[in-house]
């Protein structure tokens, strides 16, 4: 069960902390809806973004390479294969982001599988708060949702992973929403600290 603390000064901060949840949950809802009207448009821009990422993470790489050159040359020579590895699959995804939906769909399905187990682990850890159950329902469609996309892939690349993504971000965003205005609201119904 969490713990609210006395301290006024922390109780505000988590208040302000929240209002900042609060909006990217709603952010997460609205972004899960538009990925589930244009699931194809929605897939290809994940592509492009995951592209764009390792094209970045590889161009970082190889600078961290030659700033740590002096550790050794076979650690500089894998740092730089590291990077150029990065590059070149950031640099496919870009070029052809259509191949690039068959291995983000089972990437993306083991990821929500993972995340809807740990969301089903953080229900119960937070369970006699208001709200628990809607993260419970996200954590189990979640788990539900990394199996469907195991299950149809790869022939369903091309919608899937917009649509699951979409749901996703969906059920998440509302499960954030609802976590995080029942910790607000326990903060505001907290007992007040005893004084000394």
């Amino acid at each position: 069960m969490m713990r609210i603390s006395a301290d006024p000064d922390i109780r505000q901060h988590l208040k302000s902390s929240l209002r900042w949840a609060i909006a990217l949950g709603v952010l997460m809802f609205v972004i899960g809806v538009v990925a589930i009207i244009e699931p194809f448009t929605a897939a290809v821009a994940i592509t492009v973004f995951v592209g764009f990422v390792f094209l970045m993470h590889g161009i970082f790489q190889v600078i961290y390479a030659f700033a740590t050159r002096k550790l050794g040359a076979g650690w500089f020579v894998l740092q730089v294969l590291l990077g150029l590895l990065y590059l070149i699959a950031g640099s496919v995804l870009l070029k052809k982001p259509f191949e690039g939906l068959v291995t983000l769909t089972l990437i993306a399905g083991i990821l929500i599988f993972v995340d809807g187990v740990i969301q089903v682990i953080n229900a119960f850890d937070i369970k006699p708060l208001y709200g628990w159950g809607w993260t419970l329902f996200s954590g189990v469609l979640g788990v539900i949702l990394g199996i469907l996309i195991w299950s149809g892939w790869p022939q369903n690349s091309e919608w899937v992973l917009g649509i699951l993504i979409g749901v996703n971000l969906m059920t998440n965003g509302l499960a954030v929403f609802m976590g995080s205005t029942a910790i607000r609201s326990a903060i505001d119904n907290a007992p007040p600290p005893i004084e000394a």
